[in-house]
């Protein structure tokens, strides 16, 4: 059974999308290997070129990736140009998360300022991360906090 909603699926590359083909595998991008062939994930890189967010942006996929959260990309252009939306949307575990990202000399706008704090109101985890350490460290938080949840529940069905 599929994690993925009603019309979703995963394409070839590994990405989910409602199309036949995500838009990486369209445009001939996307690297589909037999599993066997695949590497292991290398990890990413602790620095970026000073206060360049989509190099940022990418860092923080990588990381996600080498954890096994699967990040949910912008499959249009019209979900991407909504005024405010997160740089990175995934589920960790089951609940879902959100992640603006800024760099040096960045400022947080007041379409982002409420959609996250709606997205807080909708139960998301969500935050404001300004470099790659502080975007690990919350997902090292978030993923102690579902293991002490996950012990405690472990706790509470035993005889």
């Amino acid at each position: 059974m599929s994690d993925l909603p009603d019309g979703w699926h995963m394409c070839a590359c590994g990405n989910a999308t409602r199309q036949p083909k995500c838009r990486a595998c369209e445009r001939g991008v996307a690297t589909i290997a037999a599993p066997e062939a695949q590497k292991p994930p290398v990890a990413p890189p602790t620095r970026y070129h000073d206060g360049k967010e989509k190099e940022l942006l990418r860092l923080c996929e990588a990381e996600l990736s080498l954890r096994g959260v699967r990040v949910i990309h912008h499959l249009s252009n019209r979900a991407r140009e909504q005024a405010g939306y997160p740089d990175i949307t995934a589920c960790l575990g089951g609940i879902p998360i959100a992640c603006e990202l800024k760099v040096k000399g960045g400022a947080i706008s007041a379409d982002q300022e409420a959609t996250l704090a709606a997205m807080r109101l909708d139960g998301w985890q969500v935050r404001v991360c300004w470099s790659f350490d502080d975007f690990r460290e919350w997902l090292d938080g978030l993923q102690n906090d579902q293991a002490i949840r996950a012990q405690a529940q472990k706790g509470h069905t035993e005889p």
